[in-house]
């Protein structure tokens, strides 16, 4: 536990400092396995950038190589959890050459609904919580009451989103035609923190009675997609997205979509914010680069770095592992000392700040894995603690307590 508030205060939620650095493809990157996926290729062979290397059912799309090079070896790399999974090796040959067999699509119009879900599917873009972007345009089916796309970015400290939306506009809209097709909503809305003013700026220049626009609160945690669906689309408690007909997409998966469709290019590249106390700095490099080039790039400072912002990030124990697909934060803590965790006081700062209307404090009892299916894991309770209980991670575990319930 760490005294994050006057960090956070320093920090707040600026704005993305301009696009991001692209770095070059380092000499070997590694793709790792996470969903479950069946590698296609063997040491050996020569790969292009944007290949499907490995392949998948349900929930699993395809992996695409990020450089153009050689299979070293599909063999174990350690990962960012501190688990080792299977990965396919790439040795970069530093020509970055497309693979030919990829097929841009300029039109849509003649393009069944059918093929247009298969080419999001093959883009391999999915959303925060994992879930492949096809698969949940998929769920919602045609016929969205309400579809949201956000650039608001789920961490104060964190700006991916509010970059996508001001440099990448034009992939962002392409992305929202691909959507616009397959759910044809009866209403679209463009979520932007009214704060963030350069952002509202540029959304303004495009939306208008089709594509609304509405200005969010800069109150953590209102970017969570929950609280998106709740406030703009009116989603009730326990309603999916089929039986509520609101479907939030974030910027840059729209924008990612639109790439992979109009372009022909798979997703191959991630765009990191890294944030420290001085300010922040936007980094895209190939998938499975190594995070400590990332953080060399960004030259942070000395610090613990965290996976993801300081609301709900973890601590990451080492830098050596490879970049994947919704690593889209990292953040460098300064030197400081842990916060000594002591007893629960009952104050109920827990349970004032729950967006889900929940006691967080009995989430250190037994037992009280119902109470608690609602919890979106916005680390709100934990952060606003006195007495530094884990709370975040106690809510975690009664979730999955709460999943094998009933």
């Amino acid at each position: 536990m760490y005294p994050w508030k006057r960090g956070l205060r320093r920090l707040g939620a600026a704005e993305a400092p301009g696009p991001a650095a692209m770095l070059p493809p380092p000499a070997e990157v590694a793709l790792p396995l996470l969903w479950g996926e069946s590698a296609l290729v063997r040491p050996g062979d020569h790969v292009y950038l944007g290949q499907r290397v490995a392949d998948g059912s349900g929930d699993t799309v395809p992996l695409h190589a990020s450089v153009s090079g050689r299979v070293a070896a599909v063999a174990p790399r350690a990962c960012a959890g501190g688990e080792r999974c299977m990965a396919v090796v790439l040795e970069s040959d530093g020509a970055m050459e497309p693979d030919p067999a990829l097929r841009p699509q300029p039109l849509l119009d003649g393009l069944s609904d059918a093929l247009l879900t298969t080419l999001l599917f093959e883009s391999g873009v999915r959303l925060p919580g994992g879930l492949p972007l096809a698969a949940a345009v998929a769920d919602a089916g045609p016929g969205v009451q309400t579809l949201i796309l956000s650039a608001m970015d789920l961490e104060p400290t964190l700006c991916a989103e509010n970059a996508a939306l001001r440099f990448e506009t034009e992939d962002v809209l392409s992305g929202l035609h691909v959507l616009e097709r397959l759910t044809r909503p009866l209403r679209m809305v463009l979520a932007v923190p009214a704060g963030q003013k350069e952002a509202v700026r540029t959304a303004r220049r495009w939306t208008g009675p089709r594509l609304q626009l509405a200005c969010g609160p800069d109150i953590y945690p209102s970017a969570h997609p929950w609280q998106l669906a709740r406030r703009i689309g009116g989603l009730a408690p326990g309603e999916t997205a089929r039986s509520s007909g609101v479907l939030v997409v974030p910027v840059s998966a729209a924008a990612a979509a639109g790439r992979s469709v109009y372009g022909g290019m798979p997703v191959v590249r991630q765009t990191v914010c890294v944030a420290w106390e001085q300010g922040r700095t936007l980094v895209s490099a190939p998938l499975g680069t190594s995070l400590e080039t990332v953080l060399a790039a960004a030259e942070p400072g000395p610090g613990e770095t965290l996976l993801g912002g300081p609301m709900t990030g973890r601590a990451l124990e080492r830098a050596a592992v490879p970049l994947v697909k919704g690593m889209d934060g990292l953040t460098r803590l300064p030197s400081q000392k842990r916060r000594r965790q002591t007893a629960c006081i009952r104050c109920g700062r827990c349970e004032a700040v729950c967006p889900a209307g929940l006691q967080p404090w009995r989430s250190q009892r037994r037992g009280e894995a119902r109470a608690f299916a609602g919890c979106i894991r916005c680390g709100a309770c934990q952060f606003s603690c006195p007495a530094g209980r884990p709370l975040l991670r106690s809510m975690e575990r009664q979730g999955k307590e709460a999943a094998g319930v009933g």
